[in-house]
């Protein structure tokens, strides 16, 4: 617009007829809009500004979720046209001012989310038996203050705040057929609810080098939490019910870093962090003893070895410890719809990972990534039955392979390969080993070429056109019956994309 003040502006519209094959009810359709507008001020005196707005608008059909059936694999039926429509609108300013040998940064945001409804077949059947209808609000404000030094400098250094101000508010409606004799054949169960959480955090972090091969990093952070709960719960089988909860946590978290390098292109980490994360509330629960659950203490150890020892190749080994106390992860209740955060009393999650390149000319480059993960529930007074389980959501290993290439004329691509291991979905008892998504290989490619300001793209996801699951939800097993529901992974993509600058 001017010297100082600039703007961007963007707009994305997408459209996609999905790909599961639903009988007798909508397919998961998806027309979705996106747009945001940012001004960026500098005039050159030492302050920098920026002010941004945007928001999404998402009119989806059904999820891709699915019965484990292994004859038609995207096969699903629902006796009523499942949708979600989701809008979204977020603002922030940050500003930052330079002070000398210093610099003043601030960063105000705004969210504010919006789902209404979602509206799901639980029992995903041509027959009227269960339906659920969310509907949920969600504004949060930030703001953050931090003073840092400047870069490049020889003591690094910050010194910062941090506020957040959350709000949700939400409506569930459940209804489904009881097998009771009438007038009690049927219920409709309504669960309305309030989660309110404030933060106040202060942070300072101190990085120095003790000599030309040693450098030490120090870092201390103080959040205090105000949490509140409101939920009630009508039925017409039952008395309404209320559940309501408010607790204050403190957190207190310390690390410290220490980098060496040992010799040219060799380089040693070591990092050591002690971290709190909040307890809360769960909204989906009727029992007022699990709808709280407890802050999480985590003691991370972490050893990694960088080696570069030239541009042709590099290498760098990651081993890491993490003894946690109090674990929360997502649990549902049997033969129930209720979903709440748990705390197990003692987690442990220990692995290695495994980052290389090689180049064996200028135009081709070969990576490896690989990370392997023993996580196991190590101690559960409450569900003996999850000790020594592999923790819920965490795949054991993940590999990822790809060959990248930059040809002189103009032509170029990637082809690639992503592998994620085993996962389960436990419940209480710890019997559901069925419940769980077997190791799984994906193979993307795509194929470029630049002529003058034109870039044409032709790319392939899944090219193998595998068969997989993203996730299960195992607490709709009471009203799908046999094995949990899971979420359908894309099947094979091919497209074309064609973009030119001007």
């Amino acid at each position: 617009m001017d010297k100082s003040l600039s703007y961007t502006l963007a707009l994305q519209r997408a459209l996609t007829d999905g790909f599961v094959k639903n009988s007798a009810g909508s397919a998961d359709t998806a027309e979705t809009w996106h747009g945001a507008l940012k001004f960026h001020y500098d005039k050159g005196t030492g302050t920098k500004a920026a002010l941004g707005l945007s928001f999404e608008s998402h009119e989806l059909g059904a999820q891709p979720l699915i019965r484990r059936n292994p004859s038609d694999f995207y096969a699903r039926s629902t006796d009523f046209d499942e949708s979600t429509d989701i809008d979204r609108n977020q603002q922030f300013l940050s500003v930052e001012h330079e002070l000398g040998e210093s610099r003043l940064i601030s960063i105000t945001n705004r969210n504010d989310w919006s789902m209404n409804p979602n509206r799901v077949d639980l029992d995903m059947s041509a027959f009227p038996i269960s339906t659920s209808i969310i509907i949920q609000d969600h504004i949060e404000w930030t703001q953050e203050l931090r003073l840092e030094s400047e870069e490049d400098s020889e003591l690094d250094w910050v010194l910062g705040s941090f506020y957040a101000d959350s709000l949700i508010d939400g409506d569930a409606t459940r209804w489904f057929l009881t097998g009771l004799a009438a007038p009690f054949d049927q219920d409709t169960q309504v669960t309305s609810y309030r989660l309110e959480s404030k933060n106040i955090g202060i942070f300072a972090s101190l990085g120095m080098n003790l000599s030309e091969k040693d450098f030490v990093s120090l870092g201390l952070r103080y959040d205090k939490f105000d949490k509140e709960m409101k939920r009630t719960k009508t039925s017409l089988l039952a008395p309404t019910s209320s559940v309501p909860g408010s607790k204050d946590f403190n957190s207190l978290s310390p690390s410290l870093l220490l980098e060496r390098n040992i010799q040219d292109g060799l380089d040693g980490i070591i990092r050591i962090t002690y971290a709190e994360k909040p307890g809360g509330f769960s909204a989906y629960s009727d029992d007022a003893t699990i709808a709280s659950f407890s802050e999480e203490k985590t003691m991370a150890y972490e050893l990694g070895i960088l080696f570069n020892p030239s541009e042709k190749w590099g290498l760098n080994l990651t081993a890491y410890l993490n003894d946690i106390e109090k674990y929360q992860f997502e649990l549902p209740v049997p033969s129930s719809t209720d979903y709440y955060v748990a705390n197990a009393d003692e987690a442990t999650a220990q692995g290695l990972e495994i980052e290389g390149f090689i180049k064996p000319s200028d135009s081709f480059t070969l990576s490896v990534a690989y990370g392997i993960c023993d996580a196991e529930y190590e101690k559960f007074d409450s569900l003996p039955g999850l000790v020594g389980k592999q923790v819920s959501f965490i795949p054991d290993h993940t590999l990822s392979c790809s060959l990248n290439y930059q040809l002189d004329n103009g032509i170029y691509g990637q082809i690639g390969t992503k592998t994620i291991g085993k996962v389960y979905f436990w419940e209480q008892d710890g019997a559901n080993s069925s419940d769980k998504i077997d190791s799984y290989t994906l193979l993307d490619a795509k194929l470029g070429f630049d002529y003058d300001a034109w870039s044409f793209n032709l790319f392939g996801l899944n090219l193998t056109d595998e068969e997989y699951y993203t996730s299960l939800v195992s607490n709709l097993k009471s009203f799908t019956g046999g094995d949990a529901p899971g979420i359908a992974g894309s099947p094979r993509v091919i497209g074309l994309s064609v973009s030119k600058e001007f």
